[in-house]
């Protein structure tokens, strides 16, 4: 299980989504989910964090279609686990 909660978002352009997104207070992790986005929230995140992202995303020239919050999926934390694990190889 992972600390804070999960927001999944569709916005256009989605690359830039998650650039922007992947800078915003409050947001500790972004993954890519096709073309839905999941960003996992820091534990201190406020009440009204869903509207500021949207609001972030707007200012930013993103389109949002759609953002709510959703269960943490055992994707979310096989890819938090894969991030977070040390990188191997290559050093002595």
């Amino acid at each position: 299980e992972l600390p804070g909660q999960v927001i999944e978002i569709v916005a256009d352009p989605h690359d830039r989504a998650i650039a922007v997104l992947s800078g915003a207070a409050y947001v500790a992790d972004v993954q890519r989910f096709g073309e839905r986005v999941h960003a996992r929230l820091a534990s201190d995140a406020p009440a009204d964090v869903g509207e500021r992202l949207r609001s972030t995303l707007g200012e930013a020239g993103i389109r949002t279609t759609s953002l709510r919050r959703v269960p943490t999926s055992l994707e979310d934390v096989f890819i938090a686990r894969i991030r977070a694990a040390p990188r191997q190889g290559g050093q002595s």
